[in-house]
Parts: C-alpha cells; structure tokens; sequence
C-alpha cells in the first residue's frame, strides 16, 4: 500500500476521530496492509494488525487488555501499540488495562472504551503515514517491551483533550 491509497481509503470510509468511519478505516487497511499469516512488513500494517487483534478477541472471545487470557491473547499487541504509536495511546491502553470489570459487568464502557482506542489508532495512521515505508521487524502478538517504558503517572493534557472533544 501507498500514501496515495491509505488516503482514497480514509476518504472513502473515514470520519476522522468518529468510531463510526475509524472502525470501517481500520478493516480496509487489515484486508490491504496485513498478510493472510505472520507479521505486517511495514510497521503501520503492523500497527493496524494489533489494534484488530485487539477487537477481534474482545467481540469473538471477550478478551481483554490485562485481564484473565487477555493477558496472552490481547496484551502482547495492546504493548505493541504503545511503543509504536505515541504516549497519549500508550497512557489510553494502560488505562484499559486498569479496567474494573466488577463495577461493568455487562463491560458496555470497555466497548466504548475500545471505539475510542480504535479512534486514536485511525488518527494516529492518518498523521503518520511515513509508517508505511518503515520496514517491521516485530510480531506484535508476541511482543515484549523493550527499553524504557512510557511514564504513566500522568496521563498529558492531549489525551483528555480528545476524550472531551470526541465523547
């Protein structure tokens, strides 16, 4: 896939920050920019294999970043994305690792929760699209973290700024 693409597909199908255009965006991009088996080549088709890795085990198996078979299933792609994307989607995952499933029982607002990850993931591609010539050399289902983790004692300004401006 090229840039010239990616964008006729964002046109196509994309809301931008709008769960209703980022969802449809991102299945696009899994069916053009992620091989049948194994990992993407390029890190942005890396990226959007974990984020659907995400979705998928969550709608199909109730997987959560975190928590239970999550941990195995989901957590290793949810840790891919927050050392490939940016600190705001870094500090949004370690929050929905930190989900309390007791007070949600029926987990309505993780669903929400995931909309918007899959929001700031659909932004996050549109303003980086330099990632579609960056060579990937990782399987984000099974990624360690490497180096220095992200600080999340203080989720920045920008993250709650997209939450008050999208929900």
């Amino acid at each position: 896939m090229n840039k010239e693409r990616f964008f006729e597909i964002y046109e196509e199908y994309g809301l931008e920050g709008e769960p209703e255009g980022a969802q449809p965006v991102i299945e696009k991009l899994f069916d053009e920019c992620v091989p049948s088996v194994g990992k993407a080549d390029t890190v942005f088709g890396e990226i959007v294999r974990a984020i659907n890795q995400i979705g998928y085990r969550y709608y199909n198996d109730g997987d959560t970043i975190g928590f239970n078979y999550g941990v195995e299933t989901v957590s290793p792609s949810a840790r891919y994305l927050q050392y490939h994307t940016n600190e705001t989607i870094a500090c949004f995952i370690k929050g929905m690792a930190n989900y309390d499933f007791e007070v949600d029982y029926e987990a309505k607002e993780y669903e929400r929760l995931l909309d918007t990850l899959v929001c700031y993931i659909s932004d996050f591609l549109f303003e980086n699209t330099q990632l579609l010539e960056v060579e990937n050399t990782e399987n984000c289902r099974n990624f360690k973290a490497q180096g220095k983790p992200f600080d999340f004692e203080d989720i920045d300004e920008e993250a709650e700024e997209y939450e008050e401006e999208y929900w």
